[in-house]
């Protein structure tokens, strides 16, 4: 018997032949199989077969699967995990929001976990991205050789038998693609994965989501929500790039697309996102392979002899190389953050000038410039080291210190790890690994696991058991905790410390440990208060979980039947062949949480004394993953149902004596739900040729053949979205119990809420808030004009969740005696530009309820341009004008006066505000911005020292030049009045303005005149103005100046006098001040170290 490790060193582009397509993960660059020249030859044909089967979990740049992971193995109770996050800055403009922070993620490392540009298990949540999992070829790969888009499955196709052989054959081989590559999505409030379809359907998503993907062809996918958002991953508007591709010899081939636009759907504001080279990265792994030939059968012993028994290991080192990207800035309307990269990192030592982030700058826009607002420094010069010779292993963040835009600390936070070290015996390629990829530290040769199995030289010799592999591959909880986060030391001086313990799961009546780690504990000190929170697990709190994956002897195995003949005759031989893998049947590609808890239970301090917090999960259930295996091997394919899993559906909080005092009962219906097949795997089972009897004789292109040869699975992929449609929440007390009951239904297809009920014990009726949109007021195959046109078009752009009509019933609890007591109907309109914005509002008014029988629901027609409305909804609101960016300018109400708002700041902030006035009537500027805000003038606005402008820092020099305005329809029965403060640039002097002499110096004076004609100007020398607004007299104007990014400057009232908002260099509010100088309010914060 021989058992030893051999490598040969074979450049070889992963093109090979695939006959398990869905076996591959994503396309490295540059891939490098070590194998070494066994003593025994192999039958021709079968070294070919094992390097096409090996599964290979080629690694993803280490930002990409660190996002990535976020999505797979959520942070939640569910999983044991705790939340770990530290907020930095959310960047905002308009309806957009883009939230930054650092998230941790405690699960434990693997040993090929790597760290991001942060640091190990910390990533910057900063945008977003659309990764992949290549399967085979790339989806869109044409020609003979066609990936998945370009072939057409034909799930009919069975086997064994001897049709279709062709397309088996294609499919066995490699030839022909048909497995849809994986894709993962994530971008701020969404998450999930999709594969592309055939035939031009639409992305299948799961979970199901009310959002819309289009690509162009590899280079960009843009993604639409429900409010009609759009999301640009990959690609620019103006056509830079932001992809991550691996390649072969052959080319490369896309693998991560990341977020470069968010698009309002309504207005101008948009955020952009653009990237810099963070270097090249190289990443290694390895796996074993045993190939065992038994069962020969020869009819020459001279020609084919039989094999002896040979048990060579070989192992095969996969290398990838990506050349990743991370963010540059974040742009936006009022500011910027720039992601600064500092040296190059000292824990990948293959790669090439990987840099690590240095800085988070954030910055706040002043006119044409931008000013530093605050700055969070990464403290991660450090890294974990090798026990035994001090190698730097993994990038490692001691710390986060926040600095003022003056570069003064304000405050910081540390970290503290479980250990500083590693005990990993060598920088990669280690054979000392658990079933779960994680350390043992066993002294394995190879990662192949003691196994038994039996043995029979040829058909007619004895069965026997021989024993092949070696490894141990059993966890080993000693080292889980390396490099875990222990500890967060907040700006406050407080701190929170994790603890935390191995995954633990009952297999067979077994317990069993495996899969990282689960919190334990979790301890807040504030000062001198301390809140402890422990977690126990399982049901009657016995500590196990249930596994989350199907082991079949953790690793898996292939199996052939390998025909030879040669020249003489007879000359045939058959035997098996039988291919054993080190690669678990968990992977590549699995991500989720190897176990889940469907029932957590949480102690505050660690004992009943407070009561316990029980949270059930599933009804404290298992949801599966349906399994399909390919014929002969024990690999499997997973129909995930990981989107479905891990919903909350019972929480109960008891008393110290084990009382109930409160309970939340959770249901969900399950929308747009479907399962079909989304690919297909082929097989050949027979290899080689032969001349003796088939085991299914066909025949093919003319001659002989086994129909036995290929095999065929096709597997399915099950979507849907579950939703919650009840929350129940009882209240309980010996004077009885209070039960409310919150119903909710969901549009099937654009997932919606139509229907918002609220019951009470304690009210005899039902409150129901019923919902309709546009899409249940048109039929976008139809057409239409006005108002039903707009409805439609606001469905293609996906604006599926502005609700037209919206009226609420009461009702008995059982469903009837149904009375509609109020209701609204806005209607939208285009502004310009396709932007759809709220056009007017019109309330439901009656003296009294409404049976649902005499009440008319809102419809359309082809035939007219309105929406047909019930008799007594009235006209009430109307929003009368937007400017160009989308920006509402006028609301007038009936029976009210019209409010009139001017905009500023790039359309940012309204900066003015006009009760009683219409958008043609007012202007206003304070000077700060390129925006003249109505006024007509030539010259610069001046930038003063702080505090010396009336508002702002801008004021405006009259010697530049004179500021005009056309006054339209002003009259001496209808009179404005133009209102600015004035001083002199230095001295006194006397100013006539309108027939009216000033004296000025170089302290504000308010200056206020009637205007009656169409038009005035402002002229004038040695003078400045500021705050300078027109209105009608009997008008009520408010004025705002801002700190971009920060918060309002100034207030003027409709008589000129300012309240003043003072920041300190952090960007937080310190001093308020009036018109006087008098503090209203004031702010003093202390940092501690």
């Amino acid at each position: 018997m021989v058992n030893r490790l051999i490598c040969l060193y074979i450049f070889k582009n992963r093109t090979l032949v695939k006959h398990y397509s869905f076996f591959r993960a994503v396309v490295p660059v540059l891939l490098f199989f070590t194998i070494c020249p066994a003593k025994a030859q192999l039958p021709s044909g079968v070294q070919q077969q094992i390097q096409s089967l090996i599964p290979r979990p080629v690694q993803k740049s280490p930002n990409v699967a660190a996002m990535e992971k976020y999505g797979d193995y959520g942070v939640n109770l569910y999983h044991g995990l705790p939340e770990i996050s530290i907020p930095v800055f959310e960047v905002t403009s308009g309806p957009l929001k883009l939230p930054i922070s650092f998230t941790y993620h405690a699960a434990g490392f693997k040993y090929t976990d790597q760290a991001t540009w942060a640091g190990l298990g910390w990533t910057v949540s900063a945008g977003g991205q659309i990764s992949r999992s290549i399967q085979g070829k790339p989806d869109e790969t044409g020609g003979t050789n066609s990936g998945y888009l370009n072939a057409v499955n034909n799930y009919n196709v069975t086997a064994p038998n001897c049709n279709d052989i062709s397309y088996k054959e294609q499919l066995a081989m490699g030839i022909s693609d048909r497995e849809p590559d994986l894709f993962s999505y994530s971008f701020p409030g969404k998450t999930g994965k999709f594969y592309l379809s055939q035939n031009n359907e639409p992305p299948y998503l799961f979970p199901e989501a009310p959002i819309s993907i289009t690509r162009n062809g590899v280079n960009f996918f843009d993604i639409t929500d429900e409010k009609g958002i759009r999301y640009r991953f990959g690609q620019s508007s103006s056509g830079s790039s932001a992809r991550e591709s691996t390649s072969t010899t052959g080319g490369g081939n896309t693998t991560a697309w990341h977020l470069v636009e968010i698009h309002s759907p309504d207005s101008d504001d948009v955020i952009q996102i653009t990237y810099q080279t963070v270097g090249t990265v190289q990443l290694s792994d390895i796996e074993h392979n045993i190939t065992v030939l038994d069962q020969c059968y020869t009819n020459s012993q001279t020609g084919l002899p039989c094999p002896n028994l040979d048990l060579t290991v070989t192992q095969v080192q996969t290398t990838s190389t990506t050349t990743q990207i991370g963010i540059d800035e974040i742009i936006f309307k009022t500011g910027k953050v720039k992601f600064v990269l500092g040296p190059n990192r000292l824990d990948l030592p293959f790669s090439t000038n990987v840099k690590r982030l240095d800085r988070i700058e954030i910055y706040r826009k002043e006119g044409n410039t931008f000013v530093l607002l605050k700055t969070y420094q990464l403290n991660n010069n450090s890294y974990f080291r090798n026990l035994a010779n001090n190698q730097n292993l993994r990038l490692k963040l001691d710390g986060i210190t926040v600095l003022d835009g003056a570069g003064t600390e304000i405050n910081s936070y540390s970290f503290t790890y479980h250990t500083n070290n590693f005990s990993w015996n060598m920088p990669n390629h280690s054979t000392r690994r658990d079933w779960f990829g994680f350390f043992n530290g066993r002294n394995n040769s190879n990662l192949i696991p003691t196994t038994s199995i039996q043995y029979q030289q040829n058909t007619s010799s004895a069965v026997s058991n021989i024993s092949i592999g070696g490894a141990n591959r059993e966890p080993d909880t000693t080292f889980l905790k390396e490099a875990v986060l222990r500890r967060i030391t907040f700006p406050t001086g407080g701190y929170t410390e994790f603890q935390f313990e191995p995954h633990r799961y009952s297999d067979g009546g077994q317990t069993k440990y495996g899969g990282g780690l689960r919190v334990r504990r979790i301890t807040s000190v504030t000062g001198s208060s301390q809140v402890m929170k422990e977690y126990r697990y399982g049901t009657s709190e016995n500590g196990l979980g249930i596994k989350n994956f199907e082991q079949n002897g953790f690793f898996f195995h292939h199996t052939q039947r390998v025909r030879s003949s040669c020249a003489l005759t007879p000359c045939d031989q058959e035997l098996r062949s039988r291919m054993f893998f080190s690669n678990s049947v968990l992977g590549p590609g699995y991500e989720d949480s190897p176990v889940v808890y469907p029932t957590v239970t949480e102690y505050e301090n660690g004992t009943n004394v407070n009561g316990k917090t029980e949270y059930v999960f599933d009804d404290n259930t298992h949801i599966g993953d349906p399994l399909f295996t390919v014929p002969y091997s024990n690999r499997t394919f997973r129909n995930s149902m990981s989107w479905a899993r891990g919903k909350l559906t019972q929480k109960s909080v008891f008393n110290s004596s084990g009382s109930l005092v409160s309970r939340t009962q959770i249901t969900y219906t399950l929308l747009k739900g479907q399962t079909k097949n989304v690919g297909q795997a082929g097989i050949q089972y027979i290899t080689g040729t032969w001349q003796g009897g088939l085991m299914m004789n066909c025949t093919y292109l003319g001659s002989p053949f086994d129909g036995f040869t290929y095999h065929i699975l096709n597997f399915p992929k099950t979507k849907g979205i579950y939703l919650e449609s009840n929350r129940t929440e009882t209240l309980y007390s010996g004077a009885g119990n209070h039960v409310t009951t919150y119903i909710k239904q969901y549009d099937p297809n654009y997932l919606q809420v139509l229907h918002d009920e609220l019951r009470a014990s304690s009210n005899p009726e039902a409150v129901v808030t019923k919902f309709r949109y546009p899409f249940n007021l048109v039929n976008t195959a139809s057409n239409y004009t006005g108002t039903p046109n707009i409805l439609k078009q606001m469905v293609l752009k996906n604006m599926i969740a502005s609700p037209v009509e919206q009226y609420v019933i009461t009702q008995n609890t059982n469903g009837s005696n149904q009375r509609i007591v109020s209701g609204q109907i806005t209607t939208f309109r285009d502004i310009g530009f396709a932007r759809y914005k709220a056009d007017s509002i019109w309330m439901l008014e009656t003296a009294s309820p409404i049976t649902s029988t005499g009440f008319a629901l809102a419809t359309t027609s082809t035939s007219v341009g309105w929406i047909i409305k019930d008799s007594r909804y009235r006209y009430r609101l109307s929003f009368t004008s937007y400017d160009s960016r989308g920006n509402i300018t006028q609301i007038s109400k009936v029976d009210a006066a019209p409010v009139a708002y001017l905009w500023a700041y790039d359309g940012a902030y309204a900066v003015g505000e006009f009760t009683n006035a219409l958008s043609t009537q007012v202007a206003y500027t304070s000077f700060e911005t390129n925006e003249k805000g109505g006024w007509t003038y030539s010259g610069q606005e001046t930038i003063l020292s702080l505090g010396e402008a009336k508002t702002g820092k801008n004021v405006y020099n009259l010697s530049s030049g004179a500021i005009s305005r056309t006054v339209s329809g002003a009259s001496t029965a209808n009179r404005f009045k133009v209102s600015f403060w004035a001083s002199t640039i230095s001295g006194s002097q006397n100013w006539s303005f309108m027939g009216t002499t000033e004296a000025l110096n170089t302290t504000w004076k308010l200056i206020e005149r009637e205007v009656t004609s169409s038009g005035f100007s402002i002229s004038g020398s040695n003078i400045y103005i500021d705050e300078l607004r027109i209105a009608p007299l009997n008008s009520m104007p408010v004025t705002y100046t801002y700190h971009p990014s920060i918060g309002i400057q100034s207030a003027m009232d409709p008589r000129g006098r300012g309240t003043y908002y003072h920041y300190d260099h952090f960007g937080r509010l310190e001093t308020v001040l009036n018109e006087d100088g008098n503090i209203l309010s004031h702010n003093e914060y202390t940092y501690k170290k």
